[in-house]
């Protein structure tokens, strides 16, 4: 197949199209909150064709939204691109692939399962991390020398907004909002069913939300308001069931600073 550029610029925008197999369904312009499940590898433009990364070594593809700010914006402008089941090339310019070597050093810790560091697309970051080291020597010759590389995409699902669940990290402060008595009723259903751990999930999740809407109010009269929101208890006691220290999950310790009763 031919190549072809893609990009608001086609011609200086440092991306070309190989597809390898077509894919089906149509192409649709994917709106905002579109999760793609992908499988990716990264080579090396190099005589080997020198393979840095390979999620098919994982058990499960790589999850990316659509206007999230993923760290690599020109993964979001080529996947855009594709129809479900298509295995697409995309050669990229090393002038867009600054941040490559700190999301593939995150990727492989996580695989590890290492908790990897926070690291920031600043300048000052990227200089300290060329100090620090990344600890896999071909990610630290990439950030010291960028250089084109490869990718083969196979995109394996494709869920609109609305056909999935979104996790906290990807809700607005509106969406957050309006999950909190949803992860009630549903630590509520757990608990009655005597799934204390997993019922302490859902109260974590809930009260997560609010910790962070929280932190984000500027002034008592939008905590206020947050707080209003939220719905009445549907139990105002504490059951007896938990007043023991080994059956009491740690959330519910750790949510004695907050209105305990918000969630039981």
């Amino acid at each position: 197949m031919a190549n072809m550029k893609i990009g608001p610029n086609a011609k200086d925008c440092g991306v070309q199209k190989k597809v390898l197999y077509a894919g089906v369904g149509d192409l649709i312009a994917y709106p905002p909150d579109t999760k793609f499940h992908f499988h990716f590898r990264t080579l090396r433009r190099n005589d080997d064709k020198t393979v840095l990364d390979d999620t098919k070594n994982s058990k499960k593809p790589f999850e990316l939204i659509v206007g999230k700010k993923f760290k690599l914006d020109c993964w979001e402008l080529c996947l855009e691109t594709m129809r479900l089941n298509e295995v697409a090339q995309f050669t990229v310019n090393k002038s867009l692939l600054h941040a490559y070597p700190i999301v593939a050093k995150q990727l492989r810790d996580i695989k590890k399962g290492l908790n990897p560091a926070e690291h920031r697309s600043h300048c000052c970051g990227m200089m300290a991390l060329q100090d620090m080291g990344l600890g896999y020597p071909d990610l630290e010759e990439l950030l010291k020398m960028p250089e084109d590389l490869d990718f083969i995409f196979e995109m394996v699902k494709i869920e609109l907004p609305g056909d999935y669940e979104k996790d906290s990290w990807a809700m607005n402060e509106e969406e957050k909002l309006d999950a909190v008595p949803k992860l009630q009723e549903e630590g509520n259903r757990e608990y009655k069913a005597g799934r204390v751990a997993e019922a302490a999930q859902k109260y974590a999740e809930a009260i997560g939300n609010l910790e962070q809407l929280l932190l984000r109010c500027v002034s008592c009269e939008k905590s206020q308001s947050v707080l209003e929101r939220v719905p009445p208890p549907s139990s105002p006691k504490l059951p007896s069931t938990i007043s023991k220290p080994d059956q009491e999950p740690p959330i519910f310790r750790f949510s004695l600073s907050w209105n305990f009763v918000l969630f039981l």
